[in-house]
């Protein structure tokens, strides 16, 4: 998972490594796992194309808390660590992918864990202070790693807003919608065709991106264009460009085929990774206790209680559902928008180019500005499309 330095600037994988710094200070496995209700949903909602679940600490709470597949380990703001007077237990390491230095930062072992009614003891975590890496946002009270559920299937449903904990395991894969990932990967590695050429790619819920490649595949792949900058971003360890192109080709993941998506580039990481705006799309099943995922079209009306189902939530956050690399530059480029809601019912469509916001050029727009008008309403966009130029209007009511 990568952290926000604009409103989708954010492409990458956290990607936590814990290093054990010396002995005795190494992070225990989870001992007990208790699900007492397994079928019951959990709803989300959203801090930017991020996913946030209500999370009870040591039976304190609730707490936002964002669900993470890029993540190795579960994270704790350091200001909940203080409230909770959270016990330091050593000192350990992390990093990402695109750090050249590790992190010094302190372990922590959390006595419960409480999501929905799932609970989970003597998790390991460390502490961070998240807002540093979150910006303008505000930043949850931590980061939970889908690693954590080791024995469990855990769905994350994007469209219909929700995360299920069960028991139980995927069937056998069969390279379609059940794909084997390596049992020595933390995040899950599943291998994508990229106009032909196989890449085995990360799965990281905490990115905004489609893909993200590093620089070498520029000149291998087919491109519409030389990539350029859209924006910066941002990991634990490290802050870099960058860079986008579309691809002249199909982007495939067992049979869900994508045509000539914005592929990001980066010179920084070390592996490539694939973030939400693919998986924004499907429901998406792990398990680890087999290394293997699922992807599926969800539902989208169900209220039969089945654990595909539409869970409506008041009171949280409302967001447009527009999928960006980047708000930085004098055009935005559009890559899909989320079934449902505001951007998707008033036509804005993948592939649209916004040019203006609320009457006024983005490039009279800082940053700031941008993120001010996407989170009020209404919303007015001047898009491009192909030759056009359209005016879309959009509401939060």
């Amino acid at each position: 998972m990568k952290f926000l330095t604009g409103l989708c600037t954010l492409t990458g994988a956290l990607l936590v490594l814990v290093l054990p710094v010396a002995a005795g200070c190494s992070v225990r496995q989870v001992e007990t796992v208790e699900v007492t209700r397994p079928e019951d949903a959990v709803p989300t909602e959203n801090l930017a194309h991020l996913t946030m679940v209500k999370v009870f600490i040591n039976g304190q709470g609730p707490y936002n808390f964002v669900v993470d597949t890029g993540a190795g380990v579960m994270v704790l703001n350091n200001d909940l660590v203080n409230t909770l007077k959270i016990p330091v237990v050593g000192t350990t390491e992390v990093g990402s992918p695109m750090g050249t230095e590790p992190m010094h930062v302190d372990s922590l072992q959390v006595g419960s864990v409480k999501i929905g009614d799932t609970v989970i003891e003597d998790l390991p975590a460390v502490a961070l202070e998240l807002q540093d890496m979150f910006g303008s946002l505000e930043a949850p009270d931590g980061i939970l790693a889908a690693a954590s559920f080791e024995g469990f299937l855990m769905t994350m449903d994007f469209p219909n807003k929700f995360v299920l904990l069960r028991k139980g395991e995927l069937p056998p894969a069969d390279g379609r919608r059940v794909l084997d990932y390596s049992a020595t990967s933390v995040v899950p590695n599943i291998p994508v065709s990229i106009a032909g050429e196989t890449v085995y790619v990360a799965m990281d819920t905490g990115a905004p991106s489609t893909v993200v490649l590093p620089g070498t595949y520029i000149s291998t792949l087919p491109l519409e264009s030389e990539p350029v900058v859209v924006g910066s971003g941002r990991t634990v360890d490290a802050t870099f460009e960058i860079l986008s192109s579309r691809l002249k080709g199909t982007l495939s993941i067992g049979d869900i085929s994508i045509e000539n998506p914005t592929i990001a580039f980066n010179d920084r990481t070390k592996h490539p990774h694939i973030g939400m705006g693919v998986l924004g799309d499907y429901s998406v099943t792990i398990d680890r206790s087999n290394h293997r995922v699922m992807l599926e079209q969800p539902q989208q009306a169900s209220t039969s209680g089945s654990p595909t189902r539409r869970i409506v939530r008041r009171g949280g956050k409302k967001i447009y559902g527009i999928k960006m690399e980047s708000i930085s530059g004098d055009v935005l480029y559009v890559n899909g928008v989320t079934n449902g809601l505001p951007a998707a019912e008033a036509g804005l469509m993948s592939g649209d180019r916004i040019v203006a916001m609320n009457g006024q050029s983005l490039k009279s727009l800082n940053d700031d500005e941008r993120m001010s008008f996407m989170r009020g309403s209404p919303l007015v966009l001047r898009i491009e499309r192909g030759a056009d130029t359209i005016e879309l209007t959009m509401t939060l009511d």
